[in-house]
Formats: C-alpha cells, sequence, structure tokens
C-alpha cells in the first residue's frame, strides 16, 4: 500500500492513526507500506516561507503560509491569478515529526523499516524537502526484534522458518 504526494496531513493526530490502523487492516502480514510526505515537521518547518510567489506560464500564484504551533497545524492561502481573473483557496495540514508519525504507524500494528529522501534511498534528514518511510505490517511474535534497525540493509535471511524472510524494497526508477 502507499500513500503519496500531498495526501497525509489532512488529518488530526487521532484521525492519521485511524487511518494508519485501516492501512494496517487491509495488508497481509509483512506487506509493505509507503508513505511520501511533504508535510514532516523536519521537513517543512526549517524552510517555510510565509509568502512565495510562483509563475507558471500565465499562472501567477501567491503563496501565504500560517503555522499554529499550538494545534501543529499549517493553514495556506492560495490566490491564483490568470488572464486578469483572481481565485482563492485555502488548505490546511497538520504538520507531525517524524518521531509521532513512527510511534502512530507502530500503535497500527506497522513497523518502521527506514526513512528515506528520495527513492535513491537515500537515509532521511533535517530539511529535506520529502520525507518517504518504508514501514511493514507487523506478525507473528515480536517480528520487530527480527529486524535490522531503520535504515540499514534488509537481511534476505532472517532466522526461523520460510515464512519469516522479507524481501528487500523495490524502489522504481
Amino acid at each position: 500500500a502507499y500513500c503519496l504526494g500531498n495526501s497525509l496531513g489532512y488529518f488530526d493526530y487521532p484521525g492519521t492513526v485511524d487511518f494508519f490502523k485501516a492501512v494496517s487492516q487491509v495488508l497481509k502480514p509483512k506487506a509493505g507500506f509507503v508513505l511520501d510526505t511533504g508535510v514532516a515537521a523536519e521537513s517543512i518547518l526549517p524552510n517555510l516561507d510565509e509568502k512565495n510567489w510562483v509563475e507558471l506560464g500565465d499562472l501567477i500564484f501567491l503563496i501565504e503560509n500560517e503555522y499554529r504551533v499550538s494545534e501543529s497545524r499549517l493553514d495556506s492561502r492560495f490566490t491564483f491569478v490568470r488572464q486578469g481573473t483572481k481565485q482563492v483557496r485555502q488548505a490546511c495540514h497538520y504538520v507531525f515529526t517524524v518521531s509521532e508519525l513512527t510511534r502512530m504507524l507502530e500503535e497500527a500494528g506497522l513497523v518502521l523499516r527506514g526513512l528515506f529522501n528520495s527513492t535513491d534511498p537515500e537515509p532521511y534528514s533535517v530539511g529535506d524537502p520529502h520525507l518517504i518511510v518504508f514501514a511493514i505490517k507487523a506478525c507473528g511474535l515480536r517480528l520487530e526484534s527480527l529486524l535490522p534497525k531503520p535504515n540499514q540493509p534488509i537481511q534476505r535471511d532472517l532466522p526461523g522458518s520460510q515464512e519469516s524472510r522479507l524481501p528487500a524494497p523495490e524502489w522504481g526508477p
């Protein structure tokens, strides 16, 4: 399963946990879940502009951001101007730290396998524009104890039966 682009952040903490639980419920044991987001706190907060103008062909738009610390929420207002016509739209995203996301995934029965900044995969660090999380659905007795620490290569031959083998993540082009 996967959640890509700006799909994360529309729910508050309990709603996000519920989303991860719903994902976990449809996954088979040891199946993977990839989460790609640009609104992890470590990504967005170091680079957040209050105002930013962007020009794309004949479209000009203004992005105005306000981060509400008490709610860990980013409120954005988008003003689009094309051929003299102006439209205004608003959006909000809840912003979670990587640690919060990890706890939410674990609460949903998903085990963190890696944090990356691209599909290369390169390790994620503060300020990277995207966070890619790779997790698997937990199963059986303490699967976590058989897994290497996050961001370390996945062993092809884990102790135990054939059923305990995990494929290495396959990253697309």
